[in-house]
């Protein structure tokens, strides 16, 4: 049985600078870099695959391409029984694609050794089936009965709509060709869920990269001001301070990242407030309509939210 490992979208060259001290800039980004390389160098199986955006940008500094580059291939030569397989994802890619992008000229670094696989176009590698983010062809058209049967898929894509389906996994047509299994880049919490009868494991990023994503408290952490006191070391995490009306932070905090979070007095009255308590999509829908932008407009403008939604960005 062919084994697998996993990362989640690195986004290597991502930057931290908004509530970073200025004597900690850097560490985040060499955190990044750490987990990229551990990840890599703890490789065992059969196939280990990067689920996408390997980068964060289509274009990044020549030094970042290099180090990506060079740290791929060191590995791989070192672990000649290991095949490498790196999605791209739509971070890795340019609009304009007549123009080459980092992850393209990463994948010319990388190509030459005979265990790394680059994969933009649909491929099946040792019975299962990997598909890289595509900008032009919607990803149901991309799947065919060449891929009945595979053991496992591997995306870079979405498994929920938002106003288009253009990169949504299409399960009940995975479920049709007895693929039963996924393995999902792009959104970066990881989950386990069955959705039209197909397990799917959302990967998640290399390392959660705002609140919000986080799957325990090893890195991010929110806590009201009466907890600052009891809550230990903090140097190297991402803090997000909640205050309620009335309270002011006048401490010092040591830690990687510094947000604050000011309740008004209506959340104070209302309480805790999540996106989940509202049907966003609805309300965005809404509010276009009566600003008269057309249905199409409106669908793209939500699926570019959702996406940066997911993404961390928003």
């Amino acid at each position: 049985m062919t084994t697998f490992g996993l990362m989640g979208d690195p986004h290597l060259a991502k930057s931290f600078v908004h509530g970073v001290p200025l004597h900690r800039r850097g560490d985040r980004e060499a955190m990044i870099w750490e987990a990229f390389t551990a990840n890599l160098e703890s490789a065992e199986a059969d196939l280990h695959v990067c689920t996408g955006d390997v980068f964060d940008r289509a274009i990044v500094p020549y030094d970042v391409l290099l180090k990506a580059a060079d740290i791929y291939r060191k590995v791989a030569s070192e672990k000649p029984q290991t095949r490498f397989v790196i999605l791209r994802g739509n971070h890795d890619h340019l609009k304009d694609l007549e123009r080459a992008s980092a992850f393209d000229l990463f994948a010319r670094l990388v190509s030459d050794l005979p265990n790394i696989t680059i994969v933009t176009d649909p491929v099946m590698i040792e019975g299962s089936l990997f598909v890289g983010y595509d900008p032009i062809i919607p990803l149901t058209d991309r799947i065919t009965e060449d891929h009945r049967g595979a053991k496992a898929a591997f995306f870079h894509a979405e498994t929920e709509g938002y106003g288009t389906d253009f990169n949504v996994i299409p399960f009940g047509k995975l479920a049709d060709l007895n693929i039963r299994e996924v393995f999902n880049g792009h959104e970066h919490k990881p989950a386990r869920f069955i959705k039209q009868g197909v397990g799917v494991t959302v990967v998640g990023s290399l390392q959660p990269f705002s609140h919000g994503e986080e799957s325990d408290d090893a890195l991010y952490v929110t806590l009201p001001l009466s907890d600052l006191e009891t809550a230990g070391d903090l140097s190297n995490k991402s803090v997000r301070v909640l205050l309620e009306p009335g309270e002011t932070l006048d401490q010092e905090i040591d830690c990687l990242q510094l947000t604050i979070k000011r309740r008004t007095e209506a959340e104070a009255e209302l309480g805790e407030v999540t996106l989940g308590e509202f049907d966003i999509d609805a309300l965005f829908k809404q509010a276009f309509s009566e600003a008269h932008v057309s249905e199409g407009l409106t669908d793209t403008m939500l699926h570019r939210f959702h996406e940066r939604r997911l993404a961390g960005e928003v």
